[in-house]
């Protein structure tokens, strides 16, 4: 039902419970009032434009008069006989003063993003593409981005050139999602990246392929084992973390963000609350792995299992003592080298493909098997075996040989 909208009526409006209502004013069609269950008021007009309802904010109550609100709704539905839609011209005025540093705002508070995405985002367009933060997103064309890819990849290397480009692409993508009209389509031009696609210059990079070989390992846990032994802290603390990283195939982030809150030794478990696919990770503990975690114990200093937090949320730089294992084992080998070495260390044993999905925690959201991996239910106790199976080949590659003696047939 319509009323004649004054000021003491509009004031007066009930807050409801949830949603929001809709009061219409008797004198001008299709101007009114919505009222929001937060308790926010604003003036508002409704008409059809080329067929469909559009309904266009004129402003919060607070802001001007009801007098001032049906002027302008004279306005608004003047614009709409006419044929213009104002919320598209207001999305496309947007989208055309939104700038690279807005667009990178824009992206870094609407989505749920890891702080550390979130650290790589700012300095990758910081660093690379600097000089156009304060340049409407809309100005940067095709040809802008082939020309700074080239230049990153001359000056810094392919695979910091397509690092810095992806996160312009999805940057862009998120601000041209958030300028578009109210029918859904584009404010802004194709994403620049796009032409890097058409093109098909996006650098292929190398996977790399590092691992502790099974003739290594004796040497390498030799090192491990002689830094656990250490009358230094951090190689004892360091030993014993590269021991996790081999035996339990974690990432460098998840066993360094490890609490000991995440640590259940009654049941046996680890768990990484937040892994890398957001989807928490449960593995069995090996009775070598209680017995790394019971040594850390005594060396821990707080609620993380390895190294504390400073205040800024970083850890100690452990590569001093990334130096000494590669020196004393000759070994050219990083945290993640280890996880694969986890994952061969399965494939040798001929672990099914899911059972080394589940160590590792990868998404079986794609690829052949995901169908009937959608129908599977799987329990970590269900990977207590694999995981003693892949500890007991570990302390099997890890004997020093044994070295034939030559003996006197007489």
């Amino acid at each position: 039902m319509a009323v004649k909208l004054n000021q003491s009526i509009v004031l007066a409006l009930p807050v409801p419970a949830t949603g929001q209502t809709f009061t219409w004013d008797a004198s001008v069609s299709g101007f009114g009032v919505r009222t929001s269950c937060g308790g926010s008021q604003a003036y508002i007009v409704q008409s059809r434009l080329n067929g469909r309802s559009r309904r266009v904010t004129i402003g919060p109550v607070s802001t001007m008069t009801v007098e001032q609100a049906r002027k302008l709704a004279k306005v608004e539905l003047a614009a709409m006989v006419q044929g213009r839609d104002r919320n598209a011209e207001r999305a496309e005025a947007k989208s055309r003063t939104i700038t690279l540093s807005g667009a990178l705002d824009l992206y870094v508070t609407g989505r749920q993003l890891k702080d550390s995405t979130i650290k790589q985002a700012r300095y990758h367009i910081a660093k690379y593409f600097g000089d156009w933060l304060g340049r409407e997103l809309g100005l940067v064309s095709p040809a802008m981005l082939v020309a700074r890819f080239d230049k990153i990849t001359c000056e810094n290397g392919p695979t910091v050139a397509a690092g810095a480009c992806r996160y312009f692409r999805v940057i862009y993508a998120h601000a041209a999602a958030h300028t578009a009209r109210p029918d859904g389509t584009p404010t802004l031009r194709m994403n620049p990246a796009a032409r890097l696609s058409a093109l098909k210059r996006w650098h292929r990079p190398s996977r790399k392929q590092g691992v502790v070989r099974p003739g290594e390992f004796p040497a390498f846990m030799a090192t491990v084992l002689e830094m656990q032994a250490s009358g230094l802290v951090d190689h004892r603390v360091f030993g014993r973390y590269v021991e996790m990283l081999v035996r339990t195939g974690l990432r460098r982030g998840e066993a360094v963000g490890l609490t000991w809150k995440d640590i259940d030794f009654d049941a046996g478990t680890l768990r990484v609350p937040e892994p890398k696919n957001y989807k928490p990770h449960t593995l069995p503990l090996t009775a070598r792995i209680v017995e790394l975690l019971v040594a850390q114990r005594a060396d821990s200093k707080g609620q993380h299992v390895f190294w504390q937090p400073g205040p800024k949320g970083s850890v100690p730089d452990p590569r001093k003592s990334w130096a000494h294992l590669r020196a004393e084992a000759g070994l050219d080998i990083g945290a993640h080298d280890l996880r694969r070495t986890f994952a061969s260390l399965a494939d040798a044993l001929d672990l099914s493909g899911f059972t080394l999905a589940k160590l590792l925690n990868h998404s079986t959201a794609s690829g052949a098997g995901s169908v009937t991996a959608g129908y599977v239910i799987s329990d970590h106790e269900r990977l207590r075996g694999p995981m003693a199976r892949i500890g007991a080949e570990i302390d099997r590659l890890s004997r020093p040989p044994c070295i034939p003696t030559n003996r006197d047939p007489s």
